[in-house]
């Protein structure tokens, strides 16, 4: 399948781009980072996808991106050169690196994280019409210190690129719409929710304002009788995080004798009703 190339200016960039996106792809986080292995990763995608909605918006002819001087031509190439120069200094500086199946930091993932995880990497492959990232060895990132230096120094770069095309703003901001809708219904959104960090703030509130605006459980009219044991509203059991998923609505629900009743979803192992 054909790459979708960044064109700016009618000055094609589409393999400096794409080697700019597959250096995330390169990285693995060392089994060092712990509990914080999940947020880490998921704060590199959170780049990584916005990386890819600036070209795609960038790309849209129907927005007519006027880019004619070879000024702001060179400025984009020498953005996308410093976020692959980073990550490159970056491995040097881990001075360890293993095999891309060496599994570092993978063990005994949440089934949660692996599922949005899995959706951010797929939105960003399909904003370039691809099907799968370059095969290359990967390299590991054992410290914290080094992640924390490279996510402080990316964030920028890719900001100056969203900057330096404001007339692109509008239709980036309803790309992060398109893709909250995809997003939201995961239950691995909240994961993403809280890793976001300012990585990518359009993505954030578009998200906010897609769970905001789901349907909340309705239970109308019920009845509870002799000794019966109610909840109403969702049960959560071993922490189980929010699902953003719409609500239902359960109207005439009535419950006597002993009965026991949840009127709403239940997440987790084990149950009030013991």
């Amino acid at each position: 399948m054909e790459v979708a190339g960044l064109v700016i200016g009618g000055v094609s960039l589409a393999s400096l781009f794409t080697t700019c996106v597959d250096c995330f792809e390169y990285i693995q986080l060392g089994r060092q980072f712990g509990r914080d292995y999940q947020t880490a990763v998921l704060r590199l995608d959170l780049l990584k996808l916005r990386l890819s909605r600036w070209a795609s918006a960038v790309n849209d002819s129907d927005y007519g991106v006027s880019v004619q001087s070879d000024d702001e031509i060179v400025k984009v190439k020498e953005v996308l050169g410093q976020i692959i120069e980073l990550f490159e200094a970056t491995e040097k500086s881990s001075k360890k690196f293993k095999a891309s199946d060496d599994g570092a930091g993978m063990a005994d993932l949440d089934k949660d994280f692996e599922s949005i995880h899995l959706k951010m990497k797929n939105l960003a492959l399909k904003r370039q019409n691809r099907s799968s990232f370059a095969k290359k060895v990967s390299w590991v990132l054992h410290e914290a210190k080094y992640f924390t230096r490279l996510i402080e120094d990316l964030e920028p770069l890719v900001r100056d690129l969203v900057d330096m095309f404001p007339a692109v703003e509008e239709q980036q901001r309803e790309l992060s719409v398109q893709e909250a809708e995809e997003l939201q219904a995961d239950r691995g959104v909240v994961l993403l929710q809280d890793a976001n960090q300012g990585e990518d703030e359009l993505l954030r509130e578009a998200i906010a304002q897609a769970l905001a605006s789901q349907v909340k459980h309705q239970f109308v009219g019920n009845i509870a009788k002799d000794e019966v044991q109610v909840r109403y509203g969702d049960e959560y059991e071993g922490g189980a995080p929010v699902a953003g998923t719409a609500g239902s609505k359960y109207e005439k629900n009535e419950a006597s004798g002993k009965a026991r009743v949840q009127y709403g979803d239940h997440y987790g192992q084990g149950s009030i009703f013991r």
